[in-house]
C-alpha cells in the first residue's frame, strides 16, 4: 500500500488546484485488508471565476 500512497501523494502535491487531501478509513488506521479500498478526501481550491447566487 505504501507505494500507491506515495504515487497519490506526489500526484496531488503537483496539482495547483488541490488545497489539501487526507487519508481516512481502515488504511489510515493501519488496518487495510488485501481486498480493502483506500479512502481519500480531496479539497480543491474554488475557481476564481465562479459567481455565487443568493437565495432568499
Amino acid at each position: 500500500m505504501g507505494a500507491i500512497l506515495d504515487v497519490l501523494k506526489d500526484y496531488l502535491e503537483d496539482r495547483k488546484d488541490v488545497a489539501f487531501a487526507f487519508l481516512f478509513g481502515s488504511a489510515a488506521r493501519g488496518k487495510l485488508r488485501k481486498e480493502g479500498d483506500i479512502d481519500i478526501a480531496v479539497y480543491f481550491w474554488p475557481e476564481k471565476d465562479i459567481e455565487w447566487e443568493a437565495f432568499d
